[in-house]
């Protein structure tokens, strides 16, 4: 739910009624825009002295905006927490203009897990359900952003790949590390199986995230291992007075393990980079499982794409991806991917899953391409925003009434002041200084999500009376 806060923001009601915040006293010099709390356990309240409730709690480092500041009680600023959008007031001696007196720095990019079986959860909460858990010290995740909960914890939400498969979720701080807890190079491996045959006649396929150098280890007695790329050609085999296949550069597409003997043979392919098994060879000639025909794009919208493919004999489900990345399971042969940006190009591929082991998959189809229509519904900014009345200490402003709206957020000088319920298109800022210069905007929240606004009005400027 949305606060009402303001230097003093009334609302005319039809009844004359002015519902008015105190304002605060003096400024507080020193701190404007962004600052960070200094210390840890910082005490976020609902008004300007340590008798008024707790809003939240922050640790250090955390950033927050300065709204106002007033002198009153030892000097208190106003502030919205950056990362939870908690509105209320920090004291002056617990702020600093910048992270160097706290924890600030946070993690961006790729970061490690620091010890075995993190949890990865559907938001940023210890209570939340369970994504995935990673069983690996070291595992790799990459960093999109972070939140700061209720409870004064990080989490930061992440994405990362295990058997083939992307994942999304949020890890607690705690758990991540920005280097190599290992010191060294994160190593991935698979186990083929490949049965008896004719040289060369059973293979198991694997591929690769990014470039890697992979080497074949823990070899069956009397087996002679190779490695073959896409079009068959054997680019390793078995080294020189050793039994296993000297170190191989391979860069992402499908690749093929074997044994260039008679012999059935089982053993380890380790990776520098995430390494994926599609299937193992068998005595049948380890022919790949079928991958879904007619995979195309029957409908798109600005938002929307729905995909549809022909039906494979024994598929448990398929698995739909979007952008190289896994988006969801399909148990139909058709499936409608939403929530798409309108006017954008997206890639969309498809396997089999075969209800087995996570190697039970098909291989890729062809990768289709599709581009978003573009779309005209932008959301309608008020019309017709004006200033009514100016005294030496307040302003009244008005605009036409929006269709949908949940409330319109009014904005003074640049910063983020209160709303005014949908029901009014008028209120009255009051507490301001004679004689001087002022600038107002607003715009509409329609009641969605963080991003469900309109665009912004011109900005009106009005200046007090002597």
């Amino acid at each position: 739910m949305k606060k009402s806060i303001s230097m003093c923001l009334a609302l005319i009601l039809i009844f004359s009624l002015c519902l008015t915040v105190t304002p605060p006293a003096s400024a507080v010099t020193g701190l404007t825009g962004t600052a960070y709390t200094n210390t840890n356990q910082v005490h976020v309240r609902s008004g300007a002295g340590i008798s008024y409730g707790l809003v939240t709690t922050l640790t250090q480092g955390s950033a927050v905006r300065i709204i106002t500041s007033t002198s009153s009680t030892g000097g208190w600023y106003y502030v919205q927490t950056i990362q939870s959008g908690h509105y209320g007031y920090i004291r002056e001696d617990l702020l600093s203009a910048n992270t160097s007196g706290g924890t600030g720095t946070k993690l961006t990019g790729t970061a490690y897990t620091n010890t075995t079986y993190v949890n990865v959860r559907t938001s940023y909460s210890s209570t939340a359900s369970l994504v995935i858990q990673l069983s690996d010290k070291g595992t790799p995740v990459s960093i999109s952003d972070w939140k700061e909960n209720d409870v004064n914890n990080i989490w930061y939400k992440v994405t990362v790949k295990v058997n083939g498969i992307n994942y999304s979720g949020w890890i607690l701080e705690t758990y991540l590390s920005t280097t190599n807890p290992s010191g060294g190079t994160t190593t991935y491996s698979i186990t083929v199986s490949i049965a008896a045959g004719s040289a060369n006649t059973n293979r198991a396929e694997f591929y690769t995230t990014g470039t890697a150098t992979v080497q074949s280890t823990n070899l069956t007695s009397g087996s002679d291992p190779a490695l073959y790329n896409s079009s068959g050609s054997r680019i390793a085999d078995d080294e020189a007075g050793s039994s296993h296949w000297r170190y191989t550069t391979v860069s992402g597409t499908h690749y093929y393990a074997g044994t260039y003997s008679n012999v059935a043979a089982s053993y380890t392919i380790t990776s520098t980079a995430p390494i994926t098994l599609v299937f193992n060879g068998s005595a049948s000639g380890g022919a790949a499982k079928p991958v879904p025909q007619n995979f195309s794009a029957t409908s798109v919208t600005s938002n929307s794409v729905t995909l549809s493919w022909s039906s494979v004999s024994g598929a448990y489900c398929y698995d739909v991806w979007k952008d190289g990345v896994y988006c969801h399971d399909a148990y139909t042969t058709s499936y409608t991917v939403t929530g798409l940006s309108a006017n954008t190009t997206y890639t969309f591929t498809l396997r089999v899953y075969f209800g087995g082991d996570y190697t039970d998959y098909s291989d890729f189809t062809t990768t289709i391409t599709i581009k978003t229509a573009a779309t005209t519904s932008a959301k309608p900014a008020p019309q017709n925003f004006r200033s009514t009345s100016v005294t030496s200490n307040s302003a009244t402003l008005a605009w036409d009434s929006v269709s949908g709206a949940n409330c319109y957020d009014v904005w003074l000088n640049g910063n983020y002041l209160g709303y005014v319920s949908n029901i009014y298109t008028s209120c009255s800022i009051t507490g301001l200084s004679a004689n001087t210069t002022y600038t107002f905007k607003i715009r509409v929240y329609f009641g969605g999500d963080s991003s469900d606004y309109s665009d912004f009005t011109p900005t009106i400027t009005i200046k007090t009376s002597a």
